[in-house]
C-alpha cells in the first residue's frame, strides 16, 4: 500500500477508537457498495469488476469504513464472470492504493488463470498502486487514464518503537518467554526489535517482494529501476512498460470486448 493511504487508515482508526465522528468520505454504509456490472450484447458481454479502495482479506466494518475492499468480494465477482456463458471478457476497474499482502498473491494467480480462459484487461482512472498493480499484472493488458497513478511496487512493514514513550511514563516492559523463542513476543508495545527479529522481518519483506516482481515479470518487460517503490504518471508508466495504453474508460471497455479469446488446447 502507498504510505499516504496507510497514514489515512491510521487517522481513521485512531479517530474511531477515540469516539470521534468519521467524515462522510469514510461512511461504512456507503463504501464498498460497488457491484459487478455487465455491458455489451448478449453472448458478448464485458464483466466490469470494481476494485475500489484499500484491498484486504476478511475486512471488518471499521475497515470498510476506512475505504477497504475485500479480496473475497473481488474473487466472488471473478467467479460470477467466469461462470456466465454470456461474458466473453473481463475488465478490472481499479482505483486503489494497494493494501495488505495477505490474499493478494492468491487472487493475482487466480486472475492470471482466468485470463487463460477469458481475456482480462485492467484499467485505472485513479490509482493502481502496489497490491492493486499486483492484481492488474495478471491481466492481458493494462490501461490507464492520463491523470492516473501507477506503480508503487514494493513491500514494507511499519513498526513503531514505543520504548522511549514508555520510558517517559516510567514504564519498563519485560517479556518472559522460553529460551528458544527468539521471535516470540516480537513487537509487543514497549519493546524494541532485536537484530535477529529485524533480520527476520527483512527476509519476509524480501520474499514477498520477490514473489511480487516475479509475478509482474512473468508477463511484462519492466526494469527493476521501475520497481523501487515509486509511482508514475500514466505517460511515464507507459514508457517504462507498466501499462500498455493511455486512454479513457470507454476505450478500455471497447478494447476489452474486441480481445480475442485465448487459444484453447485439447
Amino acid at each position: 500500500i502507498t504510505e499516504a493511504a496507510h497514514a489515512k487508515i491510521r487517522m481513521v482508526v485512531e479517530a474511531k477508537l477515540a469516539g470521534a465522528r468519521i467524515s462522510d468520505e469514510y461512511d461504512g454504509e456507503t463504501i464498498g457498495k460497488d457491484q459487478l456490472q455487465l455491458t455489451g450484447e448478449t453472448g458478448n458481454l464485458c464483466a466490469i469488476i470494481p476494485i475500489h479502495g484499500i484491498i484486504g482479506k476478511g475486512v471488518s466494518g471499521i475497515e470498510r469504513s476506512s475505504g477497504m475492499v475485500g479480496v473475497e468480494q473481488i474473487e466472488a465477482d471473478l467467479d460470477s464472470a467466469m461462470a456466465d456463458e454470456n461474458v466473453s471478457c473481463i475488465l478490472l476497474d481499479i482505483d486503489s492504493p494497494g493494501g495488505s499482502a495477505r490474499g493478494i498473491p492468491e487472487l493475482g494467480d487466480k486472475i492470471k488463470m482466468a485470463n487463460d480462459q477469458k481475456p482480462v484487461l485492467a484499467f485505472t482512472d485513479g490509482q493502481m498502486d502496489s497490491g492493486a498493480y499486483w492484481l492488474a499484472a495478471g491481466s492481458r493488458a493494462i490501461y490507464a487514464s492520463r491523470g492516473s497513478e501507477v506503480g508503487s511496487i514494493g513491500v514494507y512493514i511499519p513498526w513503531a518503537d514505543e520504548t522511549k514513550a514508555y520510558e517517559k511514563e516510567g514504564v519498563s516492559v519485560k517479556v518472559i518467554k522460553n529460551k528458544e523463542g527468539t521471535f516470540k513476543g516480537m513487537g509487543l508495545p514497549g519493546t524494541a526489535l532485536t537484530p535477529e527479529q529485524e533480520e527476520h522481518l527483512q527476509k519476509r519483506v524480501q520474499d514477498i517482494f520477490s514473489d511480487f516482481t516475479s509475478h509482474i515479470l512473468a508477463g511484462r518487460k519492466v526494469s527493476m529501476d521501475a520497481m523501487r517503490g515509486q509511482s508514475f504518471r500514466a505517460c511515464d508508466a507507459l514508457e517504462c512498460g507498466l501499462i500498455d495504453q493511455v486512454c479513457d474508460f470507454e476505450t478500455a471497455v471497447r478494447d476489452c470486448l474486441m480481445l480475442d479469446p485465448p487459444d484453447l488446447l485439447a
